[in-house]
């Protein structure tokens, strides 16, 4: 619909993908034959957007081609750059083909540009879409002596940093009316003017893409979480960087679909979730071919979990939804898959208020590294966070109050005043760990305005996990 009105042909079954990218803005590889357009793709739709935009062959370019002659002013620290044509300061879109020839000394900064959009650490403000491409490597592979090439694979990592990863179509995917249109056109005559509708449904989408992201929908979260777990159940690695990209993904694909203006279109988010899916996976860069049977028997087998069963019978909502004791329970269930709970535990960890996530990193985290409840990156996320509560590095603001004519921060004198109203005084431990969490919550800035109810819900959720504790002793003696 929007892809044909500004003159692309053949990217229909994809075009949902290719908007969703312009949701996210995130990097995208795609994938192709040469022949098939794929730099050219960013370049139609920047000229619809109204964006500046440059294509660099990536296999050619080099450092001064992309930042201009450094030059270093007299009597000043920082380095600037004469910038010139090829320079990429100040474009909006940029597409950097054959990303897999790149010359070894250009890929620093080629990476940086693309997934930080940075160059030696300055920032490309007005960088908004960055794309790369690379030919089949198939093509490579069965005679290797007619394609001299500098790289033909990317390094995982790299590939893990691309949001969707697509293949570009051939003629055989074209229908005969896109073939006769395309004839009738030249294919290369892209309409060369701002398409204002693109840009109003873009626009529109991109608040709620960004809202979305912060509280995602139960379902998206639970079909993304549930879709990593099967699929390295089923042999097939994913690893949590790229599970967060399927949600990120599945989010964007979603509200387009939502939102798509054309009437009977007869597509269900189950359909929307599968091509969310199979432009999501990063193994197709590496020529490694997926069952389509096992995709689709995982897909299928994720949405019958997750779409049929009300909300509120969702792992993840009810976990997000808990009381922090509550919370205790559900990471220790067995029934539940370590990975669901690892992609929760990050998702509450990013999304709750730094009270929450504190008081359940600081009393969990002794029992939790007793147990293998949650996988490397999750328990890496919460040791990190232990750590800056056990050794605060910060400052506490220093106000003054007149009521009593003294000098002194007022809400860490609350606090003071209730710890020393705990039974015991100041050596029980509940008294020490009291007093650590409320200096770790004040030089984070955190307006603590009742202590004795953070105070005992902190130490609520330390008894819970004595008991968790005990129950394990028992069990393992049992």
């Amino acid at each position: 619909m929007f892809l044909k009105n500004i003159g692309v042909l053949g990217f229909d079954p994809l075009e949902k993908v290719i908007l969703a990218a312009l949701l996210t803005e995130e990097p995208m590889l795609i994938i192709g034959k040469p022949g098939t357009d794929k730099a050219n793709l960013l370049a139609y739709i920047s000229q619809a957007l109204g964006l500046s935009f440059k294509k660099v062959n990536a296999a050619l370019t080099c450092k001064l081609a992309l930042t201009g002659m450094p030059v270093i002013k007299d009597n000043e620290d920082k380095i600037t750059f004469i910038r010139s044509r090829s320079s990429v300061w100040k474009d909006e879109a940029l597409v950097f083909d054959l990303i897999n020839e790149t010359k070894p000394k250009c890929f620093g900064l080629i990476s940086s540009i693309l997934f930080d959009k940075q160059i030696y650490g300055y920032s490309l403000d007005k960088l908004q879409y960055r794309w790369a491409t690379m030919e089949d490597t198939n093509l490579f592979n069965r005679d290797m002596t007619a394609f001299k090439r500098q790289n033909i694979y990317l390094e995982e990592e790299l590939v893990e940093n691309f949001g969707f990863i697509i293949d570009a179509p051939t003629w055989e995917s074209f229908s005969v009316e896109e073939k006769d249109e395309g004839f009738l056109t030249v294919f290369t005559q892209p309409v060369r003017e701002i398409n204002a509708e693109l840009i109003a449904f873009i626009n529109k989408l991109k608040p709620l893409y960004k809202e979305q992201l912060l509280f995602p929908k139960i379902q998206l979260a639970g079909y993304a979480s549930q879709v990593t777990s099967m699929m390295n159940k089923g042999g097939v690695y994913i690893s949590v960087q790229r599970s967060m990209h399927l949600l990120r993904n599945f989010i964007a694909l979603d509200l387009v679909h939502e939102h798509w203006p054309a009437k009977g279109h007869k597509e269900n988010i189950g359909d929307i979730l599968l091509l969310g899916l199979t432009c999501s996976l990063s193994q197709k860069a590496f020529q490694e071919k997926l069952p389509t049977r096992l995709l689709k028997a995982i897909h299928h087998n994720t949405m019958q979990i997750i779409f049929n069963e009300n909300q509120e019978n969702d792992w993840i909502g009810y976990f997000m939804k808990a009381g922090l004791t509550k919370k205790m329970d559900m990471l220790f269930d067995e029934k539940v898959d370590k990975d669901l709970k690892s992609l929760t535990f990050i998702h509450f960890f990013n999304h709750s208020s730094i009270t929450e996530r504190a008081m359940l990193v600081f009393s969990a985290h002794p029992i939790l590294d007793r147990f293998d409840v949650l996988n490397d990156e999750a328990f890496n996320m919460m040791t990190h966070c232990f750590k800056e509560i056990l050794h605060v590095d910060g400052e506490l603001k220093w106000l003054e109050f007149d009521v009593h004519k003294e000098k002194g921060n007022l809400v860490w004198f609350n606090c003071q005043a209730y710890l020393l109203s705990l039974p015991g005084g100041q050596t029980t431990k509940r008294y020490k760990r009291g007093y650590q969490f409320f200096i770790y919550l004040l030089t984070h800035d955190k307006l603590i305005i009742d202590p004795g109810y953070v105070e005992m819900e902190l130490n609520d959720c330390f008894e819970k996990c004595q008991v968790i504790l005990k129950f394990k002793k028992q069990e393992k003696l049992s």
